[in-house]
């Protein structure tokens, strides 16, 4: 982060300004409309929710007024108001991976489905993607990570989001000459069920069930004691999402030894 606002004053006054694009405007996802509306050289050009009276909300939450405010409802029409320089707002979210404009998507949905979507069509479209939903980067992160390799973007979490805070730490204390013995997110596959946290290596080995392919779906096979540890032989995942195939992929990427059917 350092020198991070003189670079984005530069931006702002060489007619760069990073036009993002946020799907979710609940919590998070306000907060971030609003500080960004707050900075140089970036600014919350558009912004998605299931719900279109969140985005307004969000907007208006800011400071932004109606009449800096187009509602979208196509693709060519968000790519029109931007280009216009309004605020778009729209209940569409694939329009964010392929609106002209976008630079950066930022996911703040934390639907794990969702931000699958979301972040691979992104990254395939040539964007950047900062990933605020844990879930989806505990199952997936690390093939995500090399998608953006591929197509020539970055693939990331946010500063000051416990992720990107717990690698900070991390780098600063190998510099400073610490042996890390344990770091509770490594980016593979971490999370349990019960909120529970287990290394990848535990993980793979003990074949435990990872926290964000659980889902409504998901079919007990056995009884389990509160607090147990979910192994892939106690449940039946649903194998219909994205997200599930996706992390099948990423398993026989790595060779982790992972047993998704």
């Amino acid at each position: 982060m350092l020198n991070m606002d003189t670079k984005l004053a530069k931006r702002q006054e060489e007619g760069k300004v990073i036009r993002t694009g946020i799907v979710g405007a609940g919590q998070m996802g306000r907060g971030m409309v609003t500080q960004m509306a707050l900075m140089k050289g970036i600014m919350p050009a558009i912004v998605s929710d299931i719900k279109m009276d969140n985005v307004i909300h969000a907007f208006h939450y800011a400071g932004i007024s109606d009449d800096q405010i187009a509602v979208a409802e196509t693709l060519e029409e968000a790519n029109k108001y931007m280009e216009m320089g309004k605020f778009v707002a729209t209940d569409h979210s694939d329009i964010i991976a392929q609106a002209n404009l976008v630079e950066c998507a930022i996911d703040v949905t934390g639907v794990p489905e969702v931000g699958v979507k979301i972040a691979t069509d992104a990254l395939k479209n040539h964007k950047h993607v900062v990933m605020m939903d844990v879930e989806t980067d505990v199952v997936i992160g690390s093939y995500l990570k090399k998608l953006g390799d591929q197509n020539g973007v970055i693939y990331t979490g946010s500063a000051g989001d416990e992720p990107g805070a717990v690698m900070e730490l991390y780098s600063f204390a190998k510099a400073m000459g610490m042996q890390v013995k344990v770091i509770t997110i490594d980016g593979i596959g971490g999370y349990t069920t019960y909120g529970s946290i287990a290394t990848a290596e535990e993980t793979y080995k003990n074949g435990y069930v990872v926290y964000g392919l659980v889902n409504k779906k998901t079919r007990m096979l056995k009884d389990v004691r509160k607090g147990q540890l979910l192994t892939l032989d106690m449940v039946e995942l649903d194998t219909s999402t994205q997200l599930y195939q996706t992390r099948k992929m990423q398993d026989r990427m790595y060779h982790n030894g992972y047993a998704l059917k």
